[in-house]
């Protein structure tokens, strides 16, 4: 799916990406950038178990290399070919 951004720099998350994101007007969405890619995401609520959860997962998370970039590519690749269907 394509947006475009204003001269304000707002754009346009489309319907479909809203709803499979459960993301509704007030909703805070975080913004970052990474190799080439703006990523959004949902904020949710920090509570002492999501902090815990985070802390644990931490310990597990991979450095992030071109194998891991491929998979990000390929799951982004994914999802559009299934809201365009």
């Amino acid at each position: 799916m394509l947006t475009k951004v204003s001269t304000k720099g707002q754009m346009v998350i489309p319907a479909a990406i809203r709803e499979m994101a459960q993301v509704g007007a007030g909703d805070e969405l975080e913004v970052g950038y990474s190799s080439g890619m703006i990523v959004m995401r949902k904020r949710r609520a920090l509570t002492p178990s999501r902090v815990r959860l985070m802390l644990l997962a931490g310990r597990k998370l991979p450095v992030m290399d071109a194998s891991g970039e491929r998979a990000v590519e390929q799951a982004l690749t994914r999802t559009r070919d299934r809201v365009n269907r």
